[in-house]
């Protein structure tokens, strides 16, 4: 990454729209400089499809609040360790329904 960055700066180039194609890029750096000269985003709907249709009910989500600051706050903790105060989980059935 490192060299490729010396590359496009020794080549004076310095916003992502001016990379040339014939620089050679991993996909997702090539989605990235897409995105950028389209001005909207790549959706790979039939991805999106795959994944919802995968999913199982019930489904589980978590919530979680947490502080991270330079006094521990409770024992056994560290400076800037992320600490959870708070958390809640919510449970999705089929019907919509949550519990």
């Amino acid at each position: 990454m490192d060299k490729l960055i010396g590359e496009l700066e020794d080549d004076s180039i310095k916003n992502i729209v001016d990379i040339p194609e014939t620089i050679k890029l991993q996909k997702h750096q090539k989605d990235q400089v897409e995105v950028t000269r389209l001005g909207q985003p790549i959706i790979d709907h039939e991805a999106i499809r795959t994944f919802l249709g995968d999913i199982k009910f019930p489904i589980y989500f978590l919530d979680y609040e947490s502080i991270n600051r330079i006094l521990p706050p409770f024992e056994n903790t560290w400076p800037y360790q992320q600490v959870v105060l708070q958390h809640s989980i919510h449970i999705m059935q089929e019907d919509d329904t949550y519990a």
